[in-house]
């Protein structure tokens, strides 16, 4: 239940601020045998307050802001804020729609970690969480209300350049004339 300083544990809650529930798949997904994220010392818990890290998903939509904001306040110090995904991040396609405040910089605070991506894969979630996980045990870390100094980004991993339909897999890239 919350800070474990003596173990490598995180426990999160999760709020989804505005999604299309995209990123929330993928955060679903660390939950099955595969990734197996309670493995490595990660869970997603109900209570705010016994919560080490808030993870957003989603735009935050003004009908979210308020909510939003008190869960965060619910959570114990230290605690971190995860911006998961693209419009959480303040950058994806939902951003300047009329319903909504932005990532969660824009309605909250800057986020301590950043994990980009329309949707990330749980790989990259994962990546993304145990960095959070690292900046909980050092005791320099401990914040109330500012990001921590090393904002860490788990950044999306660009895909592999794919064929055209003219292309056979061998000539990527180049092509004879």
């Amino acid at each position: 239940m919350g800070h474990h300083s003596h173990s490598r544990s995180l426990q999160c809650r999760h709020v989804d601020a505005g999604s299309c529930n995209g990123c929330e798949q993928e955060l679903n997904a660390l939950t099955g045998s595969f990734y197996d994220m309670q493995h490595v010392g990660l869970d997603i818990v109900a209570s705010p307050r016994h919560a080490d890290a808030l993870i957003v998903t989603g735009p935050v939509s003004d009908t979210m802001m308020t909510p939003l904001r008190a869960v965060w306040a619910a959570l114990p110090r230290p605690k971190r804020l995860v911006a998961l995904g693209d419009c959480a991040a303040g950058y994806g396609v939902f951003q300047g729609a009329y319903a909504t405040r932005g990532g969660v910089e824009g309605s909250m605070r800057p986020p301590d970690v950043v994990i980009r991506g329309c949707p990330p894969t749980p790989a990259e979630i994962l990546q993304g969480l145990t960095a959070v996980m690292d900046t909980l045990l050092e005791p320099s870390s401990f914040i109330d209300s500012q990001p921590s100094a090393d904002l860490v980004e788990a950044r999306r991993i660009p895909p592999l350049e794919q064929p055209r339909g003219d292309q056979t897999p061998g000539d990527v890239g180049e092509r004879e004339i």
